[in-house]
């Protein structure tokens, strides 16, 4: 089974082939797509619009050439293979400093003085 996407620099390079300058297809659209938006899909660099995008640039591209969707340019699409899930590989580089560290931080506590304040409560609680 063959997958493909549209082929949006034909459909952009298409639609300039149609007469329309960049800043047609601009008013075209009523602005909703930024001039530097049309030429990254020109380029190539934004290989795929988001969908309401697409959808605008394919109906403008329909109306001025007068085909139907199913005639816009097309590529095979780029489908990446399973992609297994990256587990975070943790790097323990311990030395005697750090392992120090940890040793005091999970030593146990000393017995601490209860402080005045603590004292007075315990107090003003018994009957």
């Amino acid at each position: 089974m063959k997958i493909c996407d549209y082929d949006w620099g034909k459909i952009v390079s298409d639609l300039h082939r149609q007469g329309m300058q960049r800043v047609d297809i601009l008013r075209a659209l009523h602005g909703l797509i930024s001039e530097s938006t049309l030429r990254a899909y020109a380029s190539g660099v934004h290989p795929q619009p988001s969908h309401w995008r697409g959808e605008l640039l394919l109906n403008l591209w329909c109306d001025r050439t007068g085909a139907n969707r199913t005639d816009a340019p097309t590529r095979p699409a780029h489908i990446d293979g399973y992609c297994e899930r990256r587990v975070r590989k943790l790097h323990c580089d311990m030395s005697a400093n750090s392992l120090a560290t940890l040793e005091a931080l999970f030593r146990p506590l000393p017995d601490l003085p209860i402080d005045a304040f603590t004292d007075a409560r315990r107090k003003r609680m018994q009957p």
